[in-house]
């Protein structure tokens, strides 16, 4: 389970002709989902996952969900006493998506197979862990209509036994089908600050403190975290 908020409050924008335009703007976005891993032995796993989405009404989706299969072989044993990882699998599965706004193709909702590859490693030394991940995913049959590249590496330091702090960026470069231009109200100022999902390549970055009710350690189920 998973879930933000965030607000904005600021003076409204007055035009020339006096129109004012409200500046103001609120977002949350819920998520809920289950995987299950299964070790086959040193380096083989399979699993199972699925997460559904819940935004606002300015956001992309009413609902997104994706449910995936997946293999992974890693280099290493799992739950290495020191986190260590490197290793890769793919994905097989299905997305199942209702927009707010209907689509360039003209399309309310939508629901498409889906596959993906991911590579990631990670290495710590003492408190400080270093990592990056590089993953792929497309629409099956119709790659060049949906498809994404994400590169994304991370810094995490350990600062206690229950608490650490992790820094982390996003590179991502995309095709997806856009909002269709008519569907859009010009006069809603909210509304356009959040159509940024459908450009080409986005960027963006993370401070977490993450704080554990277990002390933290090395030993725990690091298979397929990102299913």
């Amino acid at each position: 389970m998973f879930s933000n908020v965030g607000l904005n409050r600021q003076p409204p924008l007055v035009l020339g002709d006096g129109t004012v335009v409200d500046l103001d703007s609120s977002r949350w976005l819920v998520r809920a989902g289950a995987k299950f891993v299964e070790i086959l032995d040193d380096h083989w796993s399979v699993g199972a996952g699925s997460f559904t989405n819940f935004e606002d009404e300015k956001g992309q989706h009413v609902y997104f969900n994706r449910s995936r299969v997946a293999i992974e072989w890693d280099l290493l044993k799992p739950d290495d006493p020191r986190g260590n990882r490197l290793g890769v699998f793919y994905a097989l599965g299905w997305s199942t998506e209702k927009y707010q706004l209907r689509n360039e193709r003209g399309e309310k909702s939508a629901t498409y197979p889906v596959h993906g590859i991911e590579a990631f490693g990670s290495v710590r030394h003492d408190r400080i862990s270093f990592g990056l991940s590089l993953e792929s995913e497309a629409q099956l049959a119709h790659p060049t209509r949906r498809h994404s590249i994400t590169v994304s590496p991370f810094i995490q330091v350990q600062l206690g036994d229950r608490v650490d702090l992790e820094l982390s960026l996003s590179l991502t470069q995309r095709e997806l089908p856009g909002p269709d231009p008519a569907a859009i109200d010009p006069a809603d100022f909210e509304q356009q600050s959040r159509l940024s999902f459908a450009e080409p390549l986005s960027i963006s970055g993370t401070f977490s403190l993450n704080i554990h009710f277990d002390p933290s350690n090395g030993v725990r189920n690091d298979r397929l975290g990102s299913i």
